[in-house]
């Protein structure tokens, strides 16, 4: 099951935007990026559910894309 598909879409691009295109990826960074734009409580469910969905990982303190992750929120439209 893909969580993201029942989440707002506009919240999913942008988180997607900041951790794999503007590479926010650790907590602190990631934050501070989201804070910048209107607040969206979206966005504290799209990060779990990247992680739900097995887009990303953490290591080191630092987001990961798990496999082709980046391919696949492409094909989906999230990038």
């Amino acid at each position: 099951m893909d969580y993201l598909d029942y989440l707002n879409r506009g919240a999913i691009k942008r988180v997607c935007k900041e951790i794999f295109l503007n590479n926010n990826r650790t907590r602190k960074s990631l934050l501070t990026s989201l804070i910048g734009s209107k607040y969206d409580e979206h966005a504290f469910l799209v990060i779990d559910s990247l992680y739900s969905s097995g887009y990303l990982d953490f290591e080191n303190d630092e987001m990961i894309g798990v496999g082709n992750a980046i391919q696949k929120l492409e094909d989906r439209g999230y990038l």
